[in-house]
């Protein structure tokens, strides 16, 4: 993850919310990959748990949506049943 440095110095909230978002869509890129060789790959219940975590930091649900979408239709090889069980949860 790289952050600009006006974003590293503002306000631990800020800063904050803007880990949690960014952990998000890593853990839902994660996810829709599966597991790749040794690599196990997210769960579900992870992918969840990061939701979750960004809506206490101050997300919108609007913003929580936005960065799974983008985690998720952005690697290669997605396996579409993974993308298909986040879309279920998120967007519809």
């Amino acid at each position: 993850m790289a952050f600009s440095a006006e974003l590293l110095y503002a306000e631990p909230a800020v800063f904050g919310k803007a880990l949690a978002l960014a952990t998000l869509e890593g853990m839902a890129n994660s996810y829709v990959r599966g597991p790749r060789g040794r690599k196990k790959g997210a769960t579900l219940q992870a992918v969840l748990g990061q939701a979750e975590r960004a809506k206490h930091s101050g997300a919108t649900d609007d913003e929580i949506r936005n960065r799974i979408r983008k985690g998720t239709t952005d690697p290669p090889h997605v396996h579409p049943d993974r993308v298909l069980r986040v879309n279920q949860l998120f967007f519809e």
